[in-house]
């Protein structure tokens, strides 16, 4: 492992991060962010348009909103979902 080279005001000027920058760079506890999800749950699809999951099936039934059967899971696609909100998207008179 190469030892990082610190500046005269203290800063990295190369190699590793010095270890009090590490401990500055992340808060006590803190744990890296989860990937995004590939494909949304129904719950989770519904929750992300603020919408309850009743209208969320009335959208899917008529063909307003995909999905993506897996099995017996209907799952959507985030990608789908906002192809959605930007066909809803309007300028009021």
């Amino acid at each position: 492992m190469s030892e990082g080279k610190t500046a005269t005001d203290g800063r990295n000027v190369g190699g590793d991060p010095a270890p009090t920058q590490l401990a500055g760079m992340l808060n006590v506890g803190e744990q890296a962010a989860p990937p995004s999800k590939l494909l949304l749950n129904t719950r989770d699809a519904a929750k992300a348009l603020s919408i309850g999951l009743r209208k969320l099936w009335s959208l899917t039934d008529c063909g307003e909103i995909l999905c993506v059967h897996i099995g017996r899971r209907v799952l959507y696609d985030p990608a789908d979902l906002q192809t959605f909100i930007d066909r809803q998207k309007r300028v009021l008179p």
